[in-house]
């Protein structure tokens, strides 16, 4: 019996249904299919720059904003071959198809990286870092390279790295901003101070706006756009993948684990700093003050900017503060944490891009990896202070996993020019990593006979301890504990 009209009917609209839907054959594509409501906004590339460059000057590491002309210069990587070298969990090369249970940073690097094994397994290792610490199941490539080009581009001089981010924004999607975070909370996390985040534009300095930007890695956080990223099929909407190169003619240590030469800087350091930027770790303060036409709008970092004070009482109508200058702190509703002031290229306020954490330097407390200089022979770790950050912006954060056998570091306190740590598992060959540097030899260590409670007698100086947050690890035989926060 052949099929009646209404039936053809129904059965082309149930076709033309299959076709249209994502990731069922129609529009072939290999990768998971994204959890994002169709109906959300797409946030686009924007005119501006939001690149990084980092520079040396003297004995020390400085990241600014890109200039329009680098920021130019930082697409025009398109006619470089590129291969994915991040291994999965069996070893094998990371597909660009696969959905992680947490952060996973697919890393594509030129043939000239290969050149420098050293960079490759640093790179490696930086991104391992972050993963590690990060929940959030996205997946996102960043094309790295090492060398005297920038993937194929000369370096101008002094410029020892530079950093495209890929950020993308849109001019009214604040709310749908405001609802996204709202959604990912949990009551135990950031639900309060979510919860009075302003309604449906954010009150600046410069005026209210709805316009928000972010790197393309946290609206795929976020559920703006797919949370597996496929350069090939995304690019005519958003782009080229993240970027991250350094210039090969700086020293660099690039194994920290047993200190950072004087002379040297320290590799992990200035990657780890970049992964941030690209991660989430950007502002829009200062921005407007040297492109006047540009319009006012927040980053999600810009969202917690605010000048010291403010509450959760007047957190949903306190300015978010987007002019260089004057005092500005982090707020999340857990205390103030000192930001910086100056404008995209470094000038303005204290001179350092607002992209970052208070200089430390300046207040003589490290606050986090996202500090804006490094000196020769300085290690920048990742701390609380950062993590924080990224919880407020979205991400779920954890702490680095560790081996079933491995030691536990469950309290730790300093004085007396002693150091105590009380956990479990120390015993067999120890030592004591303290902010990426191994203790040395010449450091009195003393263990309980239950193997919980470790004694270092030494100095501050000697035991690498600053003020601020300190990471600590113990390394019995082989084998690493938790990332330990220790804070002076």
């Amino acid at each position: 019996m052949k099929p009646s009209l209404k039936q053809w009917s129904a059965l082309l609209l149930l076709l033309s249904i299959i076709f249209i839907l994502p990731g069922t054959g129609g529009l072939g594509v290999s990768h998971a299919v994204s959890p994002v409501r169709q109906s959300r906004t797409l946030p686009l590339p924007v005119a501006e720059s939001h690149a990084f460059v980092s520079y040396k000057s003297d004995d020390k590491v400085g990241c600014r904003e890109a200039t329009v002309d680098e920021a130019i210069a930082l697409k025009r990587r398109g006619s470089q071959l590129l291969h994915v070298i991040s291994p999965d969990g069996r070893g094998r090369k990371q597909s660009l198809s696969t959905q992680s249970v947490g952060l996973k940073i697919v890393l594509r690097a030129t043939d000239q990286l290969e050149s420098y094994p050293a960079a490759k397994a640093a790179f490696l290792n930086a991104a391992a870092t972050w993963e590690s610490l990060i929940n959030t199941p996205i997946t996102i490539t960043v094309d790295v390279d090492f060398g005297p080009t920038w993937f194929g581009e000369a370096y101008d001089t002094n410029v020892l790295g530079q950093t495209d981010s890929q950020v993308l924004g849109e001019s009214s999607i604040y709310g749908e901003v405001r609802a996204s975070l709202l959604g990912l909370a949990t009551p135990d996390q950031r639900i309060g101070v979510y919860s009075v985040l302003p309604e449906s534009e954010v009150p600046t300095d410069l005026g209210p706006t709805s316009y928000v930007l972010a790197p393309s890695a946290l609206w795929r956080a976020l559920g703006f756009i797919n949370p597996v990223a496929d350069p090939a099929s995304e690019k005519r909407d958003i782009g080229d993948p993240p970027a991250v190169g350094f210039n090969s003619k700086f020293d660099y240590d690039f194994d920290p684990a047993n200190g950072v030469d004087s002379n040297n800087i320290d590799f992990d350091s200035v990657a780890v700093h970049e992964l941030g930027h690209v991660l989430a770790f950007t502002s829009n303060t200062g921005y407007k003050e040297l492109e006047r036409n540009s319009p006012v709008a927040v980053t999600i970092w810009d969202l917690f900017r605010f000048r010291p004070g403010t509450t959760l009482d007047t957190f949903s109508s306190a300015q978010r503060i987007l002019s260089s200058g004057g005092s500005q702190d982090f707020f999340d509703g857990n205390g103030d944490v000192a930001l910086s002031t100056g404008r995209p290229d470094g000038t303005g306020g204290d001179r350092e891009q607002a992209s970052h954490w208070k200089d430390d330097r300046f207040t003589g407390q490290y606050i986090g990896v996202m500090d804006p200089t490094l000196s020769d022979g300085e290690r920048d770790v990742i701390t609380e202070n950062d993590l924080a950050a990224l919880k407020s912006f979205g991400y779920a954060v954890g702490t680095a996993e560790t081996a079933p056998e491995a030691p536990t570091i469950t309290k730790g306190s300093f004085g007396g020019k002693k150091l105590k740590l009380t956990g479990t598992g120390f015993d067999g060959q120890i030592e004591i990593e303290i902010n990426g540097q191994i203790i040395g030899a010449t450091v009195a260590v003393t263990i309980n006979e239950s193997s919980t409670k470790l004694v270092l007698k030494a100095r501050q100086t000697d035991l690498n301890l600053q003020s601020g947050s300190n990471q600590v690890q113990v390394i019995r035989n082989g084998i690493r504990s938790n990332a330990f926060t220790l804070t002076l």
